[in-house]
């Protein structure tokens, strides 16, 4: 798990101010293929660069699920930036930034440059290498690559330039070294998740240095609910790794949002409450973890509450002579839940088998909430020694007639 200590510098890198423009020169870059002699002695000339790709060595066209909430803006400079590396591939240049790439906010750059990370990588085998380096050599361009390309299309590209490795061992090379160079390679299960939880981490690190509440990001924003709910669970996580005196200031600037409130809801494990509860100074953690219902269902807890519900609604019933409804925590539980709560209950009517046993294992077995789930509820060794009592043979006789003896 990421600690949220960690200083992610790309992340921050994002919200600086935007710098004048920058090109770098395919010569002056270490780890660049001159696109001329990408394939020297590989029976292939830059002019043959522009034919089609032998079977099986074109890649598949990636999703651009991202652009859908695209301005006309955003589409303009995407196609504009793609226009430019195209050109620069064709003429042997670096590709030079559009003027329509310079008024788009720090999110959209994002958007135009992941659309044109895709389109490079649904280039074939031959060309991808040259592509690739006259987008990536823009300075522009080069400050939007980190985190831009999936795993899966990362694998994908190599496995198609393996299948033919003497040809393109050299590309093959070259271009996982920049792609690691660049850190383009992202984790999560989507660019979009991946960035909106890199801005909201930021947004987090700079709302605790600056004493602030956080300014939900563009990105998050611009998520599925789904995916909203996951980013938010990712970010709880990370808040509290580690629970420590200083989780709190971490913690308040996210829940003080009131439009983040509703994807927090049950991202806290009972593990972590645990320890926050166990913290004095986390003392207000704890009471908003409970006032916006954070904690994550743990089965395990929720059946020994029920159990413990159920038992005393027992004793209630016996000291008020009625017959009670089934307690809330019982009643909400899935029906296997309801059936291990019965069992744990009936154990407990006959812990210890003495005098008592007899007026307790009625006063639970006669209520209607529970009398369908006691169906094998008592183990042999128990039956055995309700027998072996010499006094209890209503209860024993109960226990057979209601199948309650465990097979």
């Amino acid at each position: 798990m990421i600690n949220r200590l960690h200083v992610d510098a790309g992340a921050l890198a994002r919200t600086a101010r935007i710098a004048p423009l920058q090109t770098e020169s395919e010569s002056r870059r270490p780890n660049a293929t001159p696109m001329g002699n990408d394939l020297t002695g590989a029976r292939h000339s830059p002019a043959d660069s522009m034919a089609p790709a032998p079977a099986g060595r074109r890649l598949a066209a990636a999703p651009a699920g991202y652009l859908r909430f695209a301005s006309a803006a955003v589409a303009a400079a995407a196609s504009d930036l793609w226009e430019a590396a195209c050109k620069g591939y064709e003429k042997n240049y670096d590709a030079r930034t559009p003027a329509s790439f310079h008024g788009l906010t720090e999110f959209e750059k994002r958007l135009v440059v992941k659309s044109a990370v895709d389109k490079v990588f649904e280039k074939d085998a031959w060309t991808i290498d040259g592509y690739f380096n006259r987008l990536t050599a823009n300075g522009d361009v080069k400050k939007y690559l980190e985190k831009t390309l999936s795993r899966v299309k990362r694998d994908e590209v190599e496995q198609v330039l393996l299948k033919d490795d003497k040809i393109f061992f050299d590309k093959r090379r070259h271009l996982m070294q920049r792609i690691d160079k660049y850190k383009m390679v992202f984790g999560a299960e989507t660019w979009e998740m991946e960035n909106a939880r890199n801005d909201l981490w930021s947004e987090v690190r700079e709302a605790v240095y600056e004493n602030r509440s956080i300014t939900v990001p563009e990105s998050f924003l611009q998520l599925t609910e789904e995916d909203r709910r996951k980013v938010a669970k990712l970010t709880v996580d990370w808040i509290f790794s580690p629970v420590n005196d200083e989780t709190g200031k971490w913690f308040d600037p996210v829940v003080e949002i009131e439009m983040m409130r509703p994807y927090l809801t049950r991202t806290v494990p009972h593990g972590t409450y645990q320890r926050v509860a166990g913290r004095e100074s986390l003392k207000n953690v704890k009471e908003r973890i409970i006032a916006y219902d954070m904690r994550e269902a743990d089965p395990q807890a929720e059946i020994k509450s029920a159990k413990n519900e159920v038992c005393n609604a027992v004793r209630k019933s016996v000291a008020d002579r009625k017959n009670p409804i089934g307690p809330a925590s019982f009643m909400s539980l899935t029906e296997e839940g309801k059936k291990e709560v019965a069992r744990l209950s009936v154990n407990w009517t006959l812990s210890p088998v003495n005098d008592e046993t007899e007026f307790w294992f009625f006063a639970l077995v006669e209520k209607e909430f529970i009398r369908e789930y006691l169906e094998h509820t008592v183990s042999q060794r128990k039956y055995d020694e309700v027998a072996r009592s010499g006094r209890l043979e209503s209860v024993r006789e109960a226990i057979l007639k209601r199948g309650m003896l465990a097979g």
